[in-house]
């Protein structure tokens, strides 16, 4: 049938061939430049992961320090980003950093650490206080909001989604520095 993807028996389909410019790379053994700049890229997104949401953390902290509410939320008529939560994204980024050091040196190793537990206590307690009912330092450690939103019972505390979801950040960080099969395949289902 033609166009189906099948050829009719003693039919030979054409397929033009071009010739490589240069394969003396492959010679080598090695990967393809294109390849290779390809991983290049892939190596470093936890670089730039992390510095766009230190970035986004630091712009939303300058929101609230300068009282500047268009900072602090996406449109006027949604909840703001509290600051806890930009703290958490800066956290997040100083993970980031930390996993996507190219040398994977030993500072490197304890930043990504460090950012992932303090990351995975703050979230860990936020959920703490939704499920006891209980106010915690966290809510107002940095900014009392001015004008709490009316969804939200507890100015000033991240919400549940947010911090269940830096829980698996966090969760997730932790995971992929063992670097064992087992917790790389846990690292990716969380």
């Amino acid at each position: 049938m033609p166009g189906s993807g099948r050829e009719r028996a003693g039919t030979e389909r054409e397929v033009d061939i071009l010739p490589l410019e240069d394969t003396s790379w492959q010679d080598e053994g090695h990967v393809s430049p294109l390849a290779s700049r390809e991983l290049w890229i892939l190596d470093r997104a936890p670089l730039w992961a992390g510095a766009l949401t230190i970035a986004v953390g630091l712009a939303v902290l300058g929101g609230w320090a300068l009282g500047l509410p268009w900072l602090t939320r996406i449109m006027p008529q949604f909840a703001s980003m509290k600051a806890i939560t930009a703290a958490c994204f800066i956290l997040t980024g100083v993970a980031l950093l930390g996993a996507g050091h190219p040398d994977r040196e030993t500072w490197a190793r304890w930043l990504t650490i460090v950012g992932a537990v303090v990351l995975a206590a703050v979230a860990l307690l936020t959920l703490y206080a939704y499920a006891s009912g209980s106010s915690l330092f966290l809510d107002d450690v940095m900014w009392r909001e001015s004008s709490p939103s009316p969804r939200s019972p507890y100015p000033g505390r991240m919400s549940p989604n947010s911090a269940g979801a830096f829980l698996l950040l966090a969760t997730s960080l932790l995971l992929r520095r063992r670097g064992t099969p087992r917790a790389l395949r846990w690292s990716d289902a969380s």
